[in-house]
This record gives structure tokens, C-alpha cells and sequence, in this order.
């Protein structure tokens, strides 16, 4: 999801670019919720912190 949006995993690095274009120090909200595993959690952080504009990536998780 992006935006409470569902997209496909595919798009989601394309999408997030455009929404932060154009900022220079953008934070950038992660959620995984008890089902994402935590390998595909790690993918979308680590591809997300090299993007241009991101300033910070903040991971949130579910509350037990």
C-alpha cells in the first residue's frame, strides 16, 4: 500500500520516487503489519533510503 492504496510491488519504488520529487529532505513512512515478513520489509527500506530527496526512513510496525 502507498497512501492506503494498494500497488503492486513492482511499482511501489517508481511511485514513492514522484510523491517525494521535487524535496530535498523528505521522511519517508515504512509499516509492515504482522504478516509482511521481515526480508521484504528490509528490501523496501533499503531501496527507498538511496532515493533522491530522502532525508529519513522511518519504520513502524503493528502494536502487539
Amino acid at each position: 500500500y502507498l497512501n492506503n492504496q494498494l500497488i503492486n510491488n513492482s511499482d511501489l519504488i517508481e511511485k514513492v520516487q514522484k510523491q517525494i520529487a521535487n524535496k530535498s529532505d523528505a521522511v519517508v513512512y515504512v509499516n509492515g503489519d504482522g504478516k509482511a515478513q521481515y526480508e521484504h520489509i528490509a528490501q523496501v527500506v533499503d531501496k527507498i533510503k538511496y532515493l533522491t530527496g530522502v532525508e529519513h526512513v522511518v519504520l513502524g510496525t503493528e502494536k502487539a
